[in-house]
């Protein structure tokens, strides 16, 4: 059954480019939709939760630089997550020569508006054990809630995937890249989905932008205050569910911790103490 819809699925995903080979059609965000929407109910209709864009169609999409800038900025699907993906999708495509430094302030407003938020972590739940079989029983509850969480990190990956994209092709020197890092990074640690090296980047990737922040004009006085508010705000370390754990014959909810240590926090607010030029 399983191989059938992989069939299935690559039969659908490749009808579309059969269908309009010989077309010399001029590339719109439309078609685009179009061809993601259907990409996204073949792989849906395989088993799969996103598809994956290979075939010669899909690499040989050109659009302009201002109907992408125009696409990220407003709406393309009805379902926030498939949306999502598709806003990724077209990053991923286009970014090598994507220029976002000709959008305008109000096109770079609608693009962070239109950026998808983050599913939550899921919660464990106190679950009773039969106490012949505790052990067994804590196993297969720590499977499922990861089997859960593990669902989520599917669902978030494509908005996790255009948040890092996304915050490197924002224009240097504009308030707006250094106020998506900051929301990007608080985000992550609010819906819990926070993991190693993933976050560590993104905590490397603010402090790089502080440093940046620094050496322009804007670094005033009030601007360095502003900021150090905003790091304060952060998401500080709480305790979340990380699955199950046999403990005293019975099954435990395991805890872990998510958010901004006060390490890091301190670094970070430490790259805006004042310069002397700043406290005259």
């Amino acid at each position: 059954m399983r191989c059938l819809l992989v069939m299935v699925y690559l039969l659908l995903a490749g009808r579309g480019a059969v269908a309009e080979e010989g077309k010399d059609e001029e590339p719109s965000i439309e078609k685009l939709v179009e061809y993601l929407d259907a990409q996204v109910r073949a792989a849906d209709a395989a088993g799969y939760i996103w598809p994956k864009l290979d075939d010669p169609k899909w690499k040989a999409i050109e659009l302009s630089n201002e109907q992408v800038i125009e696409a990220l900025g407003q709406r393309l699907h009805d379902s926030t997550w498939t949306d999502g993906f598709m806003n990724n999708a077209l990053l991923s495509r286009l970014s090598h020569h994507l220029d976002l430094s000709e959008a305008t302030d109000a096109q770079i407003d609608a693009i962070l508006r239109h950026v998808l938020g983050l599913k939550p972590r899921p919660q464990a739940r106190s679950r009773r054990v039969d106490k012949t079989q505790a052990y067994m029983d804590t196993v297969r509850f720590d499977r499922e809630f990861d089997s859960a969480l593990k669902e989520v990190e599917r669902i978030n990956a494509p908005s996790l995937a255009y948040r890092d994209k996304l915050s490197k092709l924002l224009p240097q020197g504009r308030a707006a890249r250094l106020n998506f890092i900051i929301d990007d990074l608080n985000g992550r640690y609010v819906a819990g989905v926070a993991k190693g090296i993933a976050i560590a980047k993104v905590e490397d990737r603010l402090g790089e932008e502080l440093r940046a922040f620094l050496e322009t004009d804007e670094a005033t006085r009030n601007m360095v205050e502003h900021y150090r508010a905003r790091i304060q705000n952060i998401a500080k370390p709480r305790v979340v569910d990380t699955g199950y754990k046999y403990e005293g014959g019975k099954a435990v909810v395991a805890k872990g911790s998510v958010g901004l240590s006060e390490e890091k926090r301190d670094e970070l607010l430490k790259l805006l103490d004042p310069k002397p030029s700043l406290l005259d």
